[in-house]
């Protein structure tokens, strides 16, 4: 039985409004929504760097002294691959030397409130200690 077969045999089951509502979410965009946001987001610093772009903090050099266990090869990698899925994008300036910053596009100022819940969830769940300032 494939995938939409067997979905469609847990709907007779369940009938569920939550269910139905699942089933409708995985049939616009052919598979499920959570599954397709983690593959644009998801990974171990991804979530991290957007956040980071989204605070202003825009340039690789910024990115990887804040990012602790940040290689640059995959901060490099996981940059092109925000850039990719349309989430970012790369801006060069012509000047020496080089000058590069990353954007937020639409589509990535609309992922905003996601990377804003997931920090309150985390604010409100966990006792995070207070980091003392710089002096």
């Amino acid at each position: 039985m494939d995938r939409i077969a067997y979905l469609k045999s847990l709907q007779q089951r369940k009938q569920s409004a939550s269910f139905d509502h699942f089933l409708s979410m995985v049939n616009k965009v052919g598979n499920c929504p959570v599954r397709i946001t983690n593959h644009v987001i998801g990974g171990k610093w991804k979530p991290v760097i957007f956040n980071l772009i989204v605070h202003d903090v825009n340039r690789f050099g910024e990115i990887f002294r804040i990012v602790e266990g940040l290689s640059k090869k995959v901060l490099t990698t996981q940059l092109k691959e925000l850039e990719a899925d349309g989430l970012i994008v790369r801006k060069v300036y012509d000047v020496l030397p080089q000058k590069v910053e990353y954007e937020l596009t639409e589509k990535g100022r609309s992922f905003i409130p996601v990377i804003q819940e997931m920090c309150n969830w985390a604010i409100q769940n966990f006792q995070i200690a207070e980091q003392s300032s710089p002096k």
